[in-house]
């Protein structure tokens, strides 16, 4: 009986305050499957808010163009979604972003409350971090040079000096 009650306080404070976009609530199952999503489904409470920042921009973005029933979005809306986020933000959180819409619509296609994921086949901005992981030209000549033999034993002993 006690832990019922720390696992029903731990649910309220997951949710305190966030309410559920109106793209949700005309569907009892998906709306049931949201808040599952955000309660069950992330552990991780910066996670759990990053993931409904993104969501309920999204959401917002879908009221502003008359988007009102979640069975009505499609992928080249989420697509158009997206970029329209990478005008301002940059494109590690724009791809964090999709992968929160993915998630949730998942989630909730699992629980068949939507027949298919629409952000599944959106393609997420390319980004990779490559600074420091090769070498240019000059700079692996130098390198290869200060590993000859030579070079590794004046390092170890010193500098020979002439005879």
């Amino acid at each position: 009986m006690l832990q019922h009650s720390l696992d029903s306080c731990a649910l309220v404070t997951c949710t305190a305050g966030l309410t559920i976009p109106s793209v949700f609530t005309p569907h009892a199952r998906a709306s049931e499957r949201f808040w599952e999503f955000f309660t069950v489904n992330i552990r991780n409470r910066n996670a759990r808010q990053a993931y409904y920042h993104a969501v309920s921009q999204f959401a917002r973005w879908c009221e502003v163009r008359v988007i009102h029933d979640l069975a009505t979005v499609r992928p080249m809306q989420v697509a158009a979604h997206i970029e329209h986020r990478l005008v301002t933000a940059s494109k590690p959180t724009v791809k964090q972003q999709l992968a929160a819409i993915r998630a949730l619509f998942d989630w909730v296609v699992v629980g068949q409350a939507m027949e298919m994921n629409p952000a599944a086949s959106v393609r997420d901005p390319k980004y990779s971090v490559r600074k420091g992981k090769t070498l240019s030209g000059n700079r692996l000549a130098s390198c290869w040079i200060a590993s000859t033999p030579e070079s590794l034993s004046e390092s170890v002993t010193g500098p020979s000096s002439p005879s």
